[in-house]
């Protein structure tokens, strides 16, 4: 079960590429440009700037809706391109849930910086799954809190300064995924070995 649809509507999407694709920007650009995006909302959390932070954050990140969908229509998808975009979200990831617990430190504010470490191991580990399943020809793309939940959850609770709330959320639903991936993993795995 997931909160949000896994593609945004294409009637929304294609204008939006077409003028992308008329301005000559390429996937990486987009790909580059979301993750720089998320380093500024990072240096703007960690300033206790949360209102620009999670703006940002919402933008930046819609960044990333858009340069698959220019890859695909410019056919500049390649294997490079889905790595470095994988690649990205992470670190752009770890730089929100950073400046989150820089800000959490220097406040100080303990709970804040413990409930931050276990959000973001508990989001790792479910893209970590979903890659390793895929590395083993399952796709393990179940539970509530693939990568577009968790960013909406900060994004919102950064501009209502929600943030002990949004990390209390993201640690469960990251860490219930993770368990949702790991059992739905045991059971394609089983199946294929019986198919085999």
């Amino acid at each position: 079960m997931q909160l949000l649809p896994k593609q945004a509507p294409k009637n929304l999407i294609d204008p939006i590429v077409n003028f992308l694709i008329s301005l000559g920007i390429t996937p990486n650009m987009l790909t580059i440009s979301g993750f720089l995006g998320s380093i500024f909302a990072a240096c703007m959390i960690a300033t206790e700037n949360f209102l620009i932070g999670g703006i940002a954050v919402l933008f930046f990140s819609g960044l990333d809706m858009f340069d698959g969908a220019v890859a695909r229509k410019t056919r500049q998808n390649s294997k490079y391109g889905a790595i470095l975009d994988s690649t990205l979200d992470r670190f752009s990831e770890i730089a929100i849930l950073g400046g989150i617990f820089i800000y959490a430190i220097n406040d100080p504010d303990e709970l804040l910086a413990i409930l931050c470490f276990f959000a973001l191991s508990g989001s790792l580990m479910v893209s970590y799954i979903r890659a390793r399943g895929e590395s083993l020809g399952v796709t393990l793309d179940n539970g509530f809190a693939p990568r577009p939940e968790r960013i909406i959850i900060i994004a919102i609770a950064l501009i209502f300064n929600l943030v002990l709330y949004a990390m209390l959320i993201l640690v469960a639903i990251t860490w219930i995924t993770s368990m949702q991936r790991l059992i739905k993993a045991k059971t394609l795995l089983n199946s294929k070995k019986g198919d085999d």
